[in-house]
Formats: C-alpha cells, structure tokens, sequence
C-alpha cells in the first residue's frame, strides 16, 4: 500500500472524528423509545402533562401519579392560584412535567434542566426553570411550573402553548437537556407528551383536557395509566389470609412508584375491610388480609389522582376448613317500602333479582349496562327519576329482613351528598346504564345495617342534571 501524505492522514482523521461524534449526537438526539435512550447519568427520565383547570374533567388515570407530596419523591413545582388561573378551584395546574428516577444507591447531581420547547418555529421557547439539584438515591425529582424561588405564583412551564393557540400538529419534538457531571444530553420527545401531540389542546375545537400520564421519554404508549388486581380468583379456606397485588403502570407500560393504592373488600364478608399501600419501583402494591366467615369477597384497588380511577375485580372465595361446600348466605329481604315524595312515590318498588338489561328507573326506560359481578342477583330498589328534585329527608325508608350491606349508586357528576358520610364505604365499583355515553356512570358507596329499618336522604339539593341513585342490598 502506498504511504499517504500527512495531510491526507489528518484530512481521514478529522473526517472520522466527524463523523463519530454525529453518529453520537443522532442518537442522543434520536431516540428510538428504548431504556437506553430514557436513561441519563443513572437517572431514568419521563415525561407528563398535568392538567385539572380546564371545564373538561381530566381522566383521572391521565393526570400524572406519582405527583406533589407522594413518598421519596422531592417536587420542585408550585401550583396555580386565583380564579383568573384556576376557574373555581383554589389550586390548578396547567404545565409539561418531567420525572427523573435514580434507581441507584448513590445521590445523582443535576446542575441544569432545560426544555426546547419549538424554539425553531415562532412562537417556541427554551425553558430552564429549577437550576441545579440532586436526586437522592432511592428516590425521584419531579421539575414542573413554578418551582421554589422562580415566579411561584405565574403559569411558566405551559408546555402545549408554545405556540399558543396551535391546531396544527407540529413535527418539531420538544428536547430536554439534562447536565450531569458537567455532560449535557439531550433527549427527544419524540412521541410528543410535553406539546400534548403538538397542537394546543386546551385551545383548539373543541376543547380537551390536556393531562397525559407519565411516559418513559421518547416512548409509544398511551395517555393512561393502568391499574391491574390479581390473582382475578382465589379460593382459601376459612381462617387463612390472602395477598392481593396490584400493579400500576404508566402510558409506555413500566411500573409507576410511589403512588399511593387503596385496597378495599367491596363485597363479601369481609365487606370493609381495607388497607392503603404505596407501589414500588416496579409499579407493585400488596394487600394482606385474613378471613373469618364463609363467602365470597370481591377486592378492588384505586388510586386517586385528581380523581379516582380503579383496578378489575378480583374475588376471593372462603370455603370451609375441611374441604365441605361453602353455604349459600340466605338472601336478604326488602319490605316496607315509604316515599316521602309522594308525587312520585308510585315509580317507586321492590325488586329481587338485579340483572344487566333490567329497567333502572320506574319512569324511564334507562336499563343497567354493566354491574359489579358480585352484586348480580341482589335484591334492589327501582328508584324514580324524578324524585331527584325531592329535597326532604329522609326521601325513602324500607325494611331489611337480616343484617346486610345497602349499596348506593351516586352518579358520578354528583358530589355525594350529605348524609353519605364518614361511616359509608367509597367501595371503588361502579355500574353503568344506556343511556348517552358521560352520563352513565354511577360510583357505589356502601353501609352495613342491622336488620331494620333503613332510612336514605335525598340525591341532592333540587338538582335535576344529575340521574337519581340507585340502591342494591346484600
């Protein structure tokens, strides 16, 4: 082979120099979704939207959890205030938000966080807000608007908006370039969370909510966190225990931590019974319980957020110690039925045998479209529509024939009433009618009585926006 003249050797060098160091910087500045391209300095890095101040009520399982004031997690972010800002709510947030997790055992320090938020097309901007912190090892730091000592009482991390009022999806991805040991990297969010798809959702026809659950930067997923129970079905003899886990997972499918889980026995002999448990780092939180009656439990588990969003039901069959059927509980009977108002009171009546596709109401063809599995076969109460205006209380009084469980379905627009206090059970289910798709949900609250009289209030103050309840014994 010929000898190269020097020139020419620098010259090759300095090409291949070139070239190494693009090849390095296409990828950190072109994820492709993976761990690696998420993973910065040790620290794991996500990206979310939160949102609660706009007239559309965010899905609850799309603000992002963990959030201010969850365990090992050091929030460097402020809420809004003022009803200029926030409408009728006292506090409201409205910005991009990102979480940095350090798995590790040894602290992480971040000199500098800046976010290019379309700085390329008219109308962006760079934004670098909380200046230098560390992430303690085990833990995780979330950086949002407002962070301590940086114009806490303004709006100045709204992601969505910059350009405000865009509808047009922008091809530009926000970066975020985070310094570590004196090396920034960036990294692209490529399936653009922080600009909610790139269009100003909470500006465009019509409007949306922006809240988006956390995402591993640069990930696919969806704007939903899951919240998966099991084992689905258990059976355990009388006397023993049993551990349900449930699993919280963010938009791209990791494990979301320090997110606080309720779990709660919504039906069974063990009705009430409940425990709360924050998620590891892999997203997992277990619930222990024993067991001292024959029957079958039926668990949930919730997480709430700016709402409360829940996990699939599981149940847990109790069987008798030496191996003989599980007796079948006598079914509770309703008797005595009075309406205060009395108007209305001949819609009103007794039912056994609650079934999807039964009517709901005695003076509306609304039918029940989905019920919790465990109350299938109740006995219940067809309520009238209009009997949502009546105000008196009690509104309906009836007898049960043994003690039992008396459910009550609030629709979901309401705000429990009164008289749904302390000593009622949030159980975390649900049940749906046919009716127009937002205006089907009712949230079911539950309370054991003694074999009795039963006294209930009024659905609420005269509202007639609202669906009346409805109430499930067992």
């Amino acid at each position: 082979m010929p000898r190269m003249p020097l020139r020419s050797i620098i010259q090759l060098t300095l090409v291949s120099s070139l070239a190494i160091a693009s090849g390095v910087l296409a990828q950190s500045l072109h994820p492709r979704g993976s761990a690696a391209a998420s993973t910065v300095g040790g620290l794991s890095v996500s990206v979310g939207y939160a949102e609660d101040k706009e007239t559309n009520t965010p899905n609850p399982a799309s603000f992002p959890v963990p959030w201010q004031g969850a365990p090992n997690t050091v929030f460097l972010g402020n809420a809004l205030t003022g009803s200029t800002n926030c409408g009728t709510l006292a506090l409201c947030y409205d910005a991009g938000a990102i979480r940095l997790d350090n798995n590790g055992s040894s602290d992480i320090a971040v000199s500098n966080v800046s976010v290019d938020d379309h700085s390329s097309v008219p109308g962006g901007k760079v934004f670098s807000l909380w200046g230098a912190f560390t992430v303690p090892a085990g833990q995780s730091v979330i950086l949002t608007q407002n962070p301590p000592n940086n114009n806490p009482t303004n709006d100045n991390f709204d992601t969505s908006s910059f350009p405000n009022n865009n509808c047009t999806p922008l091809t530009v991805a926000p970066t975020v370039t985070l310094t570590i040991g004196g090396i920034a990297t960036t990294l692209v969010d490529s399936t653009h969370v922080l600009d909610t798809g790139g269009v100003d959702r909470g500006s465009c026809q019509p409007k949306q909510n922006e809240s988006i659950q956390w995402r591993a930067i640069g990930a696919t997923g969806t704007d939903t966190a899951t919240l998966t129970l099991g084992p689905a079905m258990t059976t355990q003899p009388v006397g023993q225990q049993v551990t349900e886990t449930a699993i919280l997972q963010d938009g791209s499918g990791n494990g979301l931590p320090n997110a606080a889980v309720t779990f709660t026995v919504a039906i069974g002999p063990n009705f009430g019974t409940s425990s709360t448990s924050f998620t590891d780092a892999t997203g997992q939180a277990i619930f222990t319980y024993a067991d001292t009656l024959p029957g079958t439990d039926t668990v949930v588990a919730s997480v709430t957020s700016v709402g409360t969003f829940q996990s699939n039901q599981a149940t847990v069959t109790w069987g008798s110690a030496n191996g003989t059927p599980t007796p079948t509980p006598t079914p509770v009977q309703l008797s005595g039925l009075q309406v205060s108002d009395t108007a209305n009171a001949g819609a009103w009546s007794l039912q056994p045998n609650l079934q999807v596709g039964a009517v709901q109401y005695g003076d509306r063809g609304y039918t029940f479209a989905t019920l919790p599995s465990g109350l299938v076969g109740a006995a219940w109460i067809r309520t009238a529509m209009a009997s949502r205006a009546y105000t008196g209380n009690p509104l309906v009084t009836f007898t049960i024939s043994q003690q039992a469980t008396v459910y009550v379905g609030i629709d979901t627009r309401l705000t429990p009433p009164s008289w749904i206090d302390a000593s009622w059970t949030t159980t975390g289910l649900t049940l749906t009618n046919n009716e127009a798709a937002g205006y089907n949900t009712y949230a079911l609250y539950a309370k054991t009585f003694p074999a009795g009289s039963v006294s209930l209030g009024p659905n609420d103050n005269g509202s007639t926006t609202v669906n009346m309840y409805t109430v499930i014994v067992q």
